[in-house]
């Protein structure tokens, strides 16, 4: 919230980060899994599917990820509490199928380790899908990855030139991130990977620098992204007060704006969501 008092905005300090994730409610699925979706799920030819979050947090430094709500230390559900969650989603609402859309997932090796050995254990016959990273990946943990049921990795690459890399803060060689990507796929897993065109500065070199390292990846499924203003990012072309932002010729995008906009502009002279 941020309240007016005399006028102006006064945002409110963030509110402490919370430790123990256990001591919250699991998640409402009731109407995710409800019997006509996930009818119409089956007859896409998919699995009985749900999207859930293991952790909060992303030590990551990357300019174009907004870390305000959740921070940069990763908290995380303890194992135990994670497969009586996935045991009771298969059990009483028939879901056979997770994908895991944390940040980082589970923090590191030894928690991802720990987790598939309790998948193992369990009774769960549970597919599940996460976004990796390449500091978390080698051979032995992939491996593992794959007999405890997970079928697919998502890594985010964002760009195929070190440049731009090193100007997002994205503190990951490419020669790592291929070598997380082979090790992924000699374990049996399909790979996907994530890619952002819109970067200023020599566009044409850098989407082609981009294109030319997924052709080198080759992963089951490359995704293209649009780079998105956030507050305090400095490596996008500056935000144009008022109802529109110009991405260095790509042409103007409509962003929604409040009166004040322009003035938060001027005073901030940074790039900023138009809300």
């Amino acid at each position: 919230m941020a309240p007016r008092p005399g006028g102006a905005a006064a945002g409110n300090p963030p509110p402490p980060l919370i430790d123990d994730l256990d001591s919250l409610p699991g998640p409402r699925v009731r109407q995710a899994a409800d019997p006509q979706l996930q009818a119409f799920a089956r007859k896409l030819q998919t699995l009985a599917s749900l999207g859930i979050t293991l952790t909060r947090g992303c030590y990551g430094r990357c300019a174009f990820c907004f870390r305000d709500i959740f921070g940069a230390r990763v908290r995380s559900l303890s194992t135990g509490r994670i497969i009586d969650m996935l045991e009771r989603l298969g059990r009483d609402y028939g879901i056979r199928e997770v994908q895991f859309y944390d940040d980082i997932f589970l923090g590191t090796k030894a928690r991802i380790r720990e987790f598939c050995d309790a998948m193992l254990k369990s009774n769960t016959g549970m597919l599940w899908v996460c976004n990796m990273r390449a500091e978390l990946t080698d051979d032995e943990t992939v491996r593992l990855m794959r007999r405890a049921g997970c079928h697919t990795v998502d890594y985010g690459v964002e760009s195929g030139d070190p440049d731009v890399l090193r100007e997002m803060r994205k503190e990951v060689a490419l020669e790592r991130t291929l070598e997380s990507v082979r090790a992924a796929r000699r374990a049996g897993l399909r790979i996907k990977n994530g890619f952002m065109l819109d970067i200023p500065a020599k566009r044409k070199q850098t989407m082609a620098r981009t294109i030319g390292f997924a052709m080198r990846a080759d992963p089951d499924t490359a995704m293209f992204n649009n780079r998105h203003a956030i507050p305090r990012d400095r490596h996008l072309p500056t935000v144009r007060c008022g109802r529109h932002i110009d991405f260095e010729g790509l042409g103007p995008v409509r962003l929604r704006h409040t009166a004040d906009t322009a003035a938060r502009c001027e005073s901030a002279r940074t790039p900023t969501h138009l809300p």
